[in-house]
C-alpha cells in the first residue's frame, strides 16, 4: 500500500517522494523476504537500490542506500548469484560501517561470509575495489 501511494505521489514531486518511496521498496523487500518470496523481494529490493544511487543526490548517502544495498546482496546470495552479489555487499558494508549500523552489519554478516566462500578471490578484487582496503581479517582468516 505504501508503495503504490509514494509512486504516485513520487512522480509528482520526486524531490521530496523519491526517499520515501525507496524505504518503503526495501521494507517490502523484507517482509517478502519473511513471508519466502525471494524473487519479489529482489524485484523491490533491485528498484529501491536503482533509485538509491541513480536518483537520490549524494553525498550525503541516501539513508535507504545501506540497507538496500545489503538486502539486495543477501538476496542475491540466496540464490547463489555471489559474484553480482560482492560488489552490493561491499558497498552496502561501507555505508553501514561508516554510519555504525551495527544491528544491519551483524544482520549482513552471513552473505559476506557466504559471497566470499564462494569465490575469495573475486570477493576480495571487488572489495578492495569498492572500499579501497583489503577484507577484514575476520573474513579472510580461518
Amino acid at each position: 500500500m505504501a508503495v503504490r501511494l509514494y509512486r504516485n505521489v513520487a512522480a509528482a514531486d520526486p524531490a521530496r517522494y523519491l526517499p520515501a518511496l525507496a524505504e518503503s521498496l526495501t521494507s517490502q523487500a523484507s517482509r517478502l523476504t519473511e513471508i519466502e518470496l525471494p524473487g519479489d523481494a529482489l524485484a523491490a529490493v533491485h528498484l529501491a537500490n536503482a533509485i538509491c544511487r541513480d536518483k537520490l543526490p549524494w553525498p550525503p548517502v541516501p539513508p535507504c542506500a545501506p540497507r538496500a544495498a545489503l538486502l539486495e546482496g543477501e538476496l542475491l546470495c540466496g540464490q547463489e548469484r555471489y559474484r553480482e552479489a560482492a560488489r552490493l555487499l561491499a558497498q552496502g558494508w561501507a555505508m553501514a560501517a561508516a554510519r555504525q549500523l551495527d544491528d544491519l552489519l551483524r544482520e549482513a554478516t552471513p552473505a559476506v561470509r557466504a559471497a566470499y566462500r564462494a569465490d575469495p578471490g573475486h570477493f576480495a578484487a571487488v572489495w578492495h575495489a569498492e572500499i579501497g582496503v583489503d577484507p577484514p581479517d575476520w573474513l579472510t582468516g580461518p
